[in-house]
């Protein structure tokens, strides 16, 4: 198969996938289990109604119509979540995850990419996309505790309740079948499972050498400060830092200034989409 072949089947390869909805099949079961519900609850209603009203609720309902006009805004949030997309970043840091890939390999940065908490592995699945896109082979870490987030009792996140939403669940088997339904899945993947405090140390020690790419979204101050105390020494010079949740949380935030302060980091910070930021190492 010639080079330009390739990627040539590869995206209709996709289409395909999509138009038979392989990549998020689990929806159709999702909706069939609420469906079912429903109908036992009140064993009167009708179930055809209920799909006649399931099917044209986009054009009926002028909430739904909303939030699919604009899946992104803060009160949309369980719309687009529900919908089980891969990543709930969004668009445009979605299209940073892309450029920093794209970037480091167009100028050879060296060094893996890497991820602290991944949820359902779409940035991740982004910058694997990008290298086989362009050929290139680099280590990727996936680290996530693939169990949600843990109930904190300490320190500037013993506010926060994340650990009680289910939905920042996402078991490691179904990370890996995301990958394998895209076709993206190979000996260059590695899922680094469990809390950063006790992955980070390890993944410092017998991990990548060098990191061109580190994104956190761990949302925590102490998820945040235990990835940068562990792995930002490793980040090749010209590499990205990618912030996730930067303006979504203060403790994120906290813990980014804190550590930058202590560092004597001076490099800019360059606002995504008024949540993440970035920033290239030794750029100032």
């Amino acid at each position: 198969m010639t080079t330009a072949e390739e990627p040539r089947r590869k995206y209709l390869d996709l289409v395909a996938k999509i138009i038979l909805n392989e990549i998020n099949p689990e929806n159709g079961a999702r909706i069939k289990y609420l469906l079912d519900a429903v109908c036992e609850a009140e064993p009167g209603r009708d179930r055809n109604d209920v799909l006649r009203t399931l099917v044209g609720l986009h054009n009926s309902d002028e909430k739904v119509r909303a939030a699919l006009d604009d899946l992104y805004r803060p009160r949309h949030w369980w719309t687009k979540t529900l919908g089980f997309p891969f990543s709930m970043i969004g668009p445009e840091r979605l299209a940073n995850t892309r450029e920093a890939a794209e970037t480091v390999i167009a100028e050879n940065i060296p060094g893996a990419m890497v991820e602290t908490g991944v949820w359902r592995g779409g940035a991740c699945i982004m910058m694997k996309a990008v290298m086989s896109a362009y050929g290139v082979s680099r280590p990727l870490y996936v680290c996530d505790s693939f169990a949600g987030l843990p109930k904190l009792t300490e320190g500037p996140d013993a506010v926060l309740t994340l650990d009680e939403n289910p939905l920042l669940s996402a078991p490691v088997e179904d990370v890996r079948s995301h990958f394998e339904r895209l076709d993206l899945l190979d000996d260059d993947v590695h899922f680094v499972k469990g809390w950063f405090e006790d992955t980070m140390p390890e993944l410092a020690r017998s991990g990548p050498e060098a990191i061109a790419v580190l994104r956190l979204d761990g949302d925590y101050y102490h998820s945040t400060m235990v990835v940068l105390e562990n792995l930002y020494d490793k980040v090749s010079p010209g590499g990205f830092v990618i912030i996730d949740d930067y303006h979504a949380y203060e403790q994120c935030a906290q813990a980014v200034n804190e550590y930058r302060a202590a560092k004597g980091i001076t490099d800019e910070m360059i606002e995504i989409d008024g949540v993440g930021i970035y920033w290239r190492v030794g750029a100032a």
